[in-house]
């Protein structure tokens, strides 16, 4: 048997296919070093609390990679549920990820602003998991007495648009509660809890995923480029994130001209109907009713969608039209209505970065801008 494997492993075939073995097996660790190194690391770690976008964190489009660290520079800022000292408040906001400081860098959430500019007290609660329904979360407070406790005189209710039909356009549970000790826990515990405290604090040291080297996201790298420059979709090839060119160059990153903005935003839009937006604003004229009895006025923002918002500036446009702004105005309303659409369209011509090159959020331009539009001195 000894005899037999020293004849087969000295073959010259046996030592050809080793050394193409070999040959592989280098050319696939190179490969993945090369990438993880070049690219792939710099995309899905932070240093120095540099901050970059999903979108570019997806599509490995480095260009529009728009760097940034988590700072606040404003004079007051709101509370989040986790800092609530148990005294009243002016105002309770409740949404997503926009209400949350997603997109992160300087001056993240527009509470802040409204702190600054208004000289009010906020408080931010943040559900503790995304199954619970925002309106609903509103009822509970207003079921389990914490609305008489936090005493709010306005309550904005804040979506992203894309989202605004999925959460809203449904049967609402009216009588829905949360026990008062349990929701005090709970407050503790949202999805987003005590990370603002750490991310607002300068961190120094590097931190990254646990992530190998050999990894997707490598390959990701590699053939996203591909797929934009030859792709009639102008899709990542996980089908994820669009990338479009505009007129006019609206960023200030490398690729000052290209768009990306995620596919939820287009297929969506079907959801917009003219019975599911009467529904949205349906649920929304019951809920502002029942808080008027606690005399708190509701304020609902809609936030626009990066692809609404640019959408008329993208180069030979064959996506479909977003209607929802334009529809939802004609509504019925009995309570605040904020058209961000509206506000900010004015400002993407004269300013860069309205919104993140790399994100689908909005930077504090127009976060800013949205707040400098609040009727809170008139409500107040």
């Amino acid at each position: 048997m000894k005899q037999l494997f020293n004849i087969l492993t000295n073959s010259y075939s046996s030592k050809r296919f080793a050394l193409i073995a070999i040959i592989l097996i280098s050319l696939f660790g190179i490969f993945h070093t090369s990438a993880w190194f070049l690219y792939t690391n710099k995309l899905l770690s932070n240093s120095n609390s540099n901050h970059i976008g999903d979108l570019v964190r997806i599509t490995c489009e480095t260009n529009s990679a728009h760097p940034r660290k988590v700072i606040n520079t404003l004079n007051k800022r709101h509370l989040e549920a986790y800092e609530w000292d148990g005294n009243t408040i002016d105002i309770l906001t409740i949404g997503d990820s926009f209400s949350n400081g997603g997109g992160n860098g300087k001056n993240r959430f527009y509470q802040d602003y409204i702190a600054t500019i208004y000289n009010k007290k906020i408080l931010n609660i943040a559900p503790p998991n995304t199954q619970i329904n925002h309106i609903e979360m509103i009822i509970a407070l207003y079921n389990n007495g914490m609305l008489d406790k936090l005493k709010p005189k306005i309550i904005i209710l804040e979506s992203v648009e894309r989202f605004i039909v999925h959460k809203f356009a449904k049967d609402i549970n009216w009588n829905y509660n949360i026990e008062k000790k349990d929701f005090l826990l709970m407050m503790n515990k949202s999805i987003y809890g005590k990370h603002r405290m750490e991310q607002d604090t300068k961190i120094s040291k590097k931190t990254s995923l646990n992530i190998s080297i050999i990894n997707k996201r490598n390959y990701d790298c590699m053939l996203n480029p591909l797929y934009y420059k030859y792709s009639k979709r102008s899709l990542d090839r996980n089908n994820l994130v669009y990338k479009a060119e505009l007129t006019q160059d609206m960023f200030s990153v490398k690729d000052k001209s290209s768009l990306l903005f995620i596919k939820e935003s287009i297929d969506f839009i079907k959801y917009n109907s003219s019975e599911n937006l009467n529904l949205v604003n349906d649920n929304l004229n019951k809920l502002s009713l029942i808080l008027k009895n606690k005399n708190i006025t509701l304020l609902f923002l809609p936030i626009s969608d990066k692809y609404d918002l640019y959408s008329s500036y993208i180069k030979s446009n064959n996506f479909p039209k977003n209607y929802f702004f334009k529809d939802f105005a004609n509504l019925n309303k009995k309570y605040i209505y904020i058209d961000t659409k509206k506000i900010l369209l004015p400002i993407i011509n004269s300013k860069k970065d309205v919104y993140f090159a790399d994100d689908t959020h909005w930077s504090k331009i127009a976060s800013k801008e949205v707040v400098l539009n609040l009727p809170i001195k008139s409500i107040y």
